[in-house]
């Protein structure tokens, strides 16, 4: 959906207060892959607070903008202080 609507091109009629969005005409060929690896971003939640919806929303962005990696720095000492009960071999 995200290579779709990068191709579109939009323009506003002469005048006209609305934009009209069209993908042209004429054969496409979309060859979509990463120059890398990974595409990510680093978010600091150990030094800044960042609410849930705000992960949320980033998530989302990255999604539309086909960031792949999401990095999260949790905490700032050597130890892992965190428990996930689904992975205890981590803490």
């Amino acid at each position: 959906m995200s290579t779709l609507i990068q191709l579109l091109e939009c323009k506003s009629p002469d005048g006209a207060d609305k934009i009209a969005c069209y993908i042209p005409n004429g054969p496409i060929q979309i060859s979509d892959k990463p120059k890398f690896t990974y595409r990510g971003i680093m978010v600091d939640t150990a030094r800044n607070f960042i609410s849930m919806e705000r992960l949320q929303e980033i998530v989302q962005t990255m999604a539309a903008v086909k960031l792949n990696v999401l990095h999260l720095h949790l905490v700032d000492t050597a130890s892992w202080p965190v428990e996930i009960e689904a992975m205890p071999e981590l803490a």
